[in-house]
């Protein structure tokens, strides 16, 4: 075969290859990145319904509109140079997802409820964030709508755009609803219906573009969108880091504790220790509550050790029964009989930790009174008490960062909520040192004979710093949860006596 029939036999190989790949539809990567325009709409529309329809189980409620917003940003960001109603939509984005991460953020440390409960006008705060939320979801939708219009008018189709409209009265009657707490179900899931509707409609009109060959110049960008992404993951993660890490506890002002000799209160601590009043426990107490036991009349005393690890599950034969090798948490219940014309009490809860507690998280107690539980008594003045701590032969003290009587609404399956008060004691536990300990003290009145002193000492420990978002112990006990392996163990012990005027019977 000559030279001249090869390079036939050659260019006809070459040209039925050539046709073969232009009968090939490029890849969608090629297509998205000569018209980013379909990739950026969906971008948007995704966004859209993940930032308003959400899942509220295993945290999805936190993170579908986060996944949202990034889909957003990145949308809005291909778009942002087509006309300025496009650019002010990503403004208002970046926004919205700058405040949406603050939100998040916040979710990862209980300092910013201290702080919100010491400001005078948390209330208020917590008005303009909800009205910020809501104007920039208002913004955006105007600026999207109008930004598409704009953008039809371009390619060379009619402007109307009637969903954009639909969509703005949908979010309006979707405020009015949480603004009058709408508890039913149809209207709901009718919105629901009108929603998918809409975006639907959205969709539509995207892929009406689409066909009319439009083509969108994306605006130049210094990162790339798996790097926009990246950043934002990387500042929250960061951010929760940091709160885990170093804002995961109160604020506590722990001083040494300074020994200044009283022969006023040697005398009244020899009195209690003869009575019965563990010695190692009336160094720790103030010389308020000390002064306030002069002249006692008797002592009641009671100890328990109990564990805040979750044990060894041990079978003999078919039945098991769970072993704990180590209970760390010692308490101590103490009554003191007060001199006065009618009885009175002062009641002492006392804990000790044995081994070190481990997450120096949020740790809490609450304290059922008997004032509440029993009508003979009345609550007689104030709770007192504080935390101490050892390190280095010297002892150091803090007072708690809340103490006092606390209102809640108790939680029933059959009867509803409940209003309820109770004595609450929140703290944490410093890192370092050792013999963790404290104690809460109050005094109770006899209102009528015959009632049994009956003080429940629930103590709430904070073992691990995974949750999200995160609460605090004394929150914890405040929503009644029965905490099951999670971050958060509950001891319970109660001092209970009754005390007549022959003797005085120990119950518990």
């Amino acid at each position: 075969m000559d030279k001249h029939k090869q390079l036939e036999q050659l260019d006809e190989q070459l040209l039925a290859g050539l046709m073969a790949e232009a009968d090939r539809l490029p890849p969608e990567e090629i297509v998205g990145a000569v018209n980013p325009w379909k990739t950026a709409i969906h971008r948007i529309l995704a966004g859209m319904v993940l930032t308003t329809i959400t899942l509220n189980f295993y945290g999805l409620n936190y993170l579908l509109p986060l996944v949202g917003m990034v889909l957003l940003l990145l949308g809005t960001r291909t778009l942002r140079k087509e006309n300025s109603w496009m650019k002010g939509c990503f403004g208002l984005t970046v926004a919205r997802t700058g405040l949406l991460m603050v939100q998040l953020l916040r979710n990862t440390t209980v300092r910013f409820d201290l702080l919100m409960d010491s400001f005078p006008y948390a209330s208020l705060l917590q008005g303009v964030e909800g009205f910020l939320v809501v104007l920039l979801t208002f913004g955006t939708i105007v600026c999207l709508w109008r930004g598409l219009a704009a953008i039809r008018r371009k390619a060379g189709l009619p402007e109307k755009n009637g969903t954009g409209a639909s969509l703005l009265v949908w979010y309006g009657l979707t405020c009015i609803l949480a603004l009058v707490n709408y508890e039913g179900l149809i209207l709901p899931l009718a919105m629901l219906v009108v929603y998918l509707l809409i975006i639907r409609g959205l969709y539509k009109l995207s892929h009406s573009l689409d066909e009319a060959g439009f083509v969108v110049q994306p605006a130049p960008v210094k990162l790339s969108d798996w790097a926009v992404a990246a950043v934002i993951a990387g500042v929250l993660a960061a951010g929760a880091v940091v709160s885990y890490l170093f804002l995961s506890g109160y604020p506590m002002d722990w001083q040494p504790v300074e020994a200044v000799e009283s022969t006023e209160r040697t005398e009244i601590c020899e009195q209690l220790t003869e009575l019965g009043f563990p010695e190692g426990i009336l160094d720790d107490l103030t010389d308020e509550d000390i002064l306030a036991c002069k002249d006692a009349a008797a002592v009641v005393v009671t100890t328990n050790n109990y564990p805040v690890n979750d044990g060894n599950l041990v079978w003999s034969g078919r039945s098991s029964r769970t072993v704990y090798e180590v209970k760390e948490l010692r308490i101590t219940g103490i009554g003191v009989l007060l001199e006065g014309e009618r009885e009175r009490w002062k009641l002492f809860h006392y804990f000790t930790w044995t081994t070190d507690p481990g997450f120096p998280g949020t740790e809490s107690i609450q304290i059922w009174p008997t004032s509440r539980l029993s009508e003979g008594w009345w609550m007689d003045g104030e709770p007192s008490g504080r935390l101490l701590v050892n390190r280095d032969g010297q002892t150091y003290t803090a007072p708690y960062a809340f103490l006092g009587s606390q209102s809640y609404t108790t939680g029933s399956f059959l009867f509803g909520g409940q209003p309820q008060t109770d004595l609450f004691a929140a703290f944490s536990l410093p890192r370092w040192g050792e013999n963790k300990r404290g104690y809460v003290s109050y005094t109770v009145g006899e209102a009528m004979d015959g009632y049994i002193i009956d003080s429940w000492f629930n103590y709430t420990h904070q073992r691990s710093w995974f949750q999200y978002p995160v609460e605090s112990a004394m929150e914890n006990q405040l929503s009644g949860s029965w905490n099951l392996n999670g971050p958060f163990k509950e001891v319970q012990d109660a001092l209970q006596f009754y005390p007549t005027e022959e003797e005085i019977k120990m119950l518990s």
